[in-house]
């Protein structure tokens, strides 16, 4: 919210009091001088008289009422500088603050049109993202992200809007589900494979804005779990994101840097790498379902994380993460191999989770843990506590 302007500072007039005071201290100082001089100016009555003498006295009267008349024109003339200077005190300070107020307002007036400005792009690009035309949501997509660029203080309201967008129903592609394909369903028309396809394109490159304003290098910490060099102009800083129940294809935040991620009940299509992720807040991955291969490595979550009843169809990396206080993964399901070589958390939850007992590869559980045998029947088993 924009802090309205305040007029400038109004001075108040020298009451009357205030003159009749300074009148009367300077007669009070013009009554004292001339008393102590009139008084010093009295021949001695032991002095002979003469007429030379009268002269002089008259002569000195003279002089002592000139003076006298002097201490009170410049007893005057003070009280007149001192209002001479206050009245250019206040018209300098008033002139200071009008020009400070007509300064100020002049910048309201732009960031209000700024504002305005913003609003109307805003808009418009929110409703090119409801048209059933996919260059005009991408259009869309790419306004958003020129004006968040451009205008840090919106970054968070668009980063909010193209969640949402991700965050709308969506079905991909088949043959398989996180490929481009040329052949649809065969239940489904070529237009319909052909929207989605297009739709597939648009969702890509939302998801692309997401990870090019959130990456905080190429390059990156050298220790993975040091605070990342956020003085990248492209980086928008204290960010959180929010995608709960998308789809997501072939989802990437490499070296990104958010304040809280949530992704329960996301679903995952195709190759999930969020390596080096780094994330201050809290990490929520609940019942996300991960159709292909997922990589966490290095990934550094200061809070807690929760992966309870996620599902991992293929294999997962965590090595060398840091998955915060606690990291939850009650009820998760493990689907291949899965190795957490390296982790750290203060406090790792397996309780009902399960991993398939033949991957294509060893698994790696975190230190105190191990994959038993449900039962003989059974191809995944119970990762419990040592």
């Amino acid at each position: 919210m924009v802090e309205r302007t305040s007029k400038p500072r109004t001075y108040r007039p020298i009451h009357l009091a205030t003159l009749v005071t300074l009148a009367v201290v300077a007669l009070a100082v013009t009554a004292v001088a001339a008393v102590f001089m009139w008084d010093a100016a009295q021949v001695p009555a032991s002095v002979p008289k003469s007429p030379d003498l009268a002269v002089r006295a008259a002569q000195l009267r003279v002089d002592v009422i000139r003076n006298i008349l002097a201490v009170g024109a410049g007893a005057g003339g003070l009280i007149a500088l001192f209002l001479g200077l206050r009245r250019q005190y206040v018209k300098e300070r008033v002139d200071h603050a009008d020009q400070e107020y007509k300064n100020r307002t002049a910048e309201d007036t732009k960031h209000d049109a700024v504002e305005r400005r913003v609003t109307e792009l805003y808009t418009k690009a929110a409703e090119q993202l409801g048209s059933d035309k996919a260059p005009v949501r991408m259009a869309a997509l790419y306004a958003l992200e020129r004006m968040g660029q451009g205008n840090p203080e919106h970054r968070q309201t668009i980063v909010n809007l193209i969640c949402a967008y991700l965050r709308m129903p969506y079905n991909p592609p088949h043959n398989p589900p996180y490929v481009r394909s040329s052949a649809g369903d065969e239940n489904e028309s070529s237009a319909v494979v052909e929207m989605r396809q297009q739709e597939r394109e648009v969702r890509l490159a939302a998801q692309r804005i997401l990870s090019g304003h959130l990456r905080y290098g190429d390059v990156g910490p050298s220790d993975p779990h040091e605070s990342p060099d956020l003085n990248d102009e492209s980086f928008w800083s204290h960010i959180s994101i929010d995608l709960s129940g998308a789809v997501l294809l072939d989802f990437r935040l490499v070296r990104c840097a958010v304040n809280s991620i949530n992704v329960d009940h996301a679903t995952f299509y195709g190759s999930t790498t969020l390596s080096f992720l780094h994330s201050t807040g809290i990490a929520n991955f609940s019942r996300a379902h991960f159709s292909g291969p997922a990589y966490f490595a290095g990934a550094d979550f200061r809070s807690s994380v929760s992966f309870s009843e996620a599902q991992f169809d293929y294999r997962v990396r965590f090595d060398r993460a840091r998955l915060g206080g606690e990291a939850n993964f009650e009820m998760a399901k493990f689907g291949g191999a899965t190795r957490f070589a390296g982790a750290h958390s203060d406090k790792f939850r397996f309780q009902d989770a399960r991993a398939i007992l033949k991957p294509t590869t060893s698994h790696f559980w975190p230190k105190g843990y191990r994959l038993v045998g449900a039962d003989s029947a059974s191809d995944d088993g119970l990762i419990v506590k040592e």
